[in-house]
């Protein structure tokens, strides 16, 4: 069972906008640096002279507990996609590769159009 304090903090945290924020900047760094696993997007945040050239993506370092509830979250909403599961070479643990999904439009039929 979640503890009251964690669904108030987490509660507060989208309220005043840090978890859209966060959510934006970690899928325009997977669009633009490509597949990465939730350590190598945090790594990414803590790299300001990468980042310095993408004010869009720039900021604050984001905290991997935090990186993991943006990518779950867009994981369930399917705007991320596990590209591939690989052994993190530092950690020697499977690791998911996610890639940013691009929305795409849905074709219109005209089966069933006309009789």
């Amino acid at each position: 069972m979640t503890a009251h304090t964690s669904t108030t903090a987490y509660r507060e945290h989208v309220i005043d906008g840090k978890a859209g924020s966060q959510r934006n900047r970690v899928l325009k760094a997977l669009r633009f640096f490509g597949p990465r696993s939730r350590a190598g997007i945090v790594a990414l945040f803590e790299d300001h002279g990468l980042l310095a050239a993408h004010p869009e993506i720039d900021g604050p370092p984001i905290p991997l507990a935090s990186v993991c509830g943006r990518v779950n979250a867009m994981l369930e909403s399917g705007l991320l996609r596990v590209a591939k599961e690989d052994i993190d070479e530092r950690t020697g643990h499977r690791v998911q590769y996610l890639e940013a999904v691009r929305p795409e439009p849905k074709q219109k039929s005209f089966d069933g159009f006309m009789p």
